[in-house]
């Protein structure tokens, strides 16, 4: 009796929807971590170059 002809059960079974619930974790604490700092990184910005820098081209640069 071969073991590899058996069935395998799902669990077993590297499927995407298994990793799913991971990634989507994993995304969703970067993508915090990302708009974190972005918000932070703006916010220094604009203590030290916003006074200095005309409105147009801040705006260019921070959308």
């Amino acid at each position: 009796m071969d073991h590899s002809l058996l069935p395998t059960p799902y669990s077993l079974i590297p499927n995407p929807y298994s990793l799913l619930p991971k990634m989507h974790l994993t995304y969703l604490i970067n993508a915090r971590y990302l708009i974190y700092n972005l918000i932070k990184t703006r916010r220094l910005f604009k203590k030290h170059i916003g006074s200095t820098i005309p409105p147009k081209v801040r705006l260019r640069n921070f959308l």
